[in-house]
């Protein structure tokens, strides 16, 4: 990708999924990226920021 001519800019980011021990429940963390990417929620909620890690 990075030698693709119509490329400016490129960012990665690392997920992580677990499912949380005796529940059908899981979560995602997510690595928080600089400037390019976004994350939208599509089915669930995102914890209020009080309680976010950091």
């Amino acid at each position: 990708m990075r030698n693709l001519p119509h490329i400016k800019k490129i960012e990665f980011s690392t997920y992580k999924d677990a499912v949380i021990k005796g529940s059908t429940s899981s979560i995602r963390v997510s690595e928080k990226t600089s400037t390019l990417s976004t994350s939208k929620i599509s089915s669930g909620r995102l914890r209020p920021a009080a309680m976010r890690l950091p």
